[in-house]
């Protein structure tokens, strides 16, 4: 769906709602209807179908899913490019004298294509685990500092050979940061603006829902209140998923191909 539909569609069907409760409501509540109320409808619909399609194009044209989701579906997240690293390999046999898993560290970088991460030294490409190795963790240097992003795997064991094929993801030990092996181009950072930008979102689409109640439509406050929580919850869980799934599109940050493992 095109947000120009997107937009039409809230606003007709906002109109209509809004038009059909307030004449229900107002006047089973109240001496009489609003004056003006098909007028005052059109309003309300047009503040909240512009507010929803906004909300809608921010989503889906941003970096990654769910970046401006709603309060109970969101990933406040930035991102930075990965070109290279180190990985950590446990090797399948033990050093005969401390009793311990060997262990290695091998250099990848970015294919001239940009398609997969191959070793530095070499054209094999990267894979998590083998029947020789588990990878353990990664050694990425961002902004001049080295981070070490671990794996949860704790042994070379049969059950993490049977799950080679599982997503996992490499979380920074002395951060937020993380990398998932199904997208290893980038580094995801938990972002304090990104968390600021989903609440104040959320937030202002309570905040829009109460003003065409309350000011526009002249529901009192009390019942202002109480439709907003009833229409502006429907909206979160219902129309929103709706709306973000019907006009997704494939972030660019995200086209790469998973990684073999």
């Amino acid at each position: 769906m095109s947000l120009v539909l997107t937009f039409l569609a809230c606003l007709v069907g906002l109109t209509a709602v809004f038009l059909g409760l307030s004449l229900t409501l107002q006047r089973l509540f109240y001496s009489q209807a609003a004056d003006k109320l098909p007028l005052r409808a059109v309003v309300a619909a047009l503040i909240l179908a512009l507010f929803l399609t906004g909300w809608t194009f921010l989503n889906t044209r941003a970096s990654h899913k769910d970046k401006y989701g709603t309060f109970l579906e969101f990933n406040s997240t930035a991102q930075a490019p990965l070109t290279d690293f180190q990985a950590v390999r446990r090797l399948r046999f033990k050093d005969k004298e401390s009793g311990q898993f060997k262990e290695e560290s091998v250099p990848f970088v970015l294919s001239a294509d940009g398609k997969q991460f191959v070793e530095k030294d070499g054209l094999k490409p990267f894979r998590r685990n083998t029947s020789d190795y588990v990878t353990t963790a990664l050694l990425v240097t961002r902004d001049g500092k080295s981070s070490k992003f671990v794996a949860p795997i704790a042994e070379f064991t049969s059950a993490d050979q049977k799950k080679t094929g599982d997503p996992v993801l490499f979380k920074e030990e002395t951060g937020t940061a993380t990398v998932s092996d199904q997208n290893l181009h980038v580094v995801e950072i938990f972002s304090y603006a990104g968390l600021v930008a989903v609440l104040g979102l959320n937030a202002l689409h309570f905040a829009l829902w109460l003003v065409a109640f309350w000011p526009v439509l002249r529901f009192r406050v009390g019942l202002g209140l109480l439709l907003t929580a009833i229409f502006g919850g429907v909206t979160m869980l219902v129309l929103m998923p709706l709306l973000f799934n019907s006009n997704a599109v494939k972030p660019a940050a995200m086209t790469a191909p998973p990684q073999a493992r």
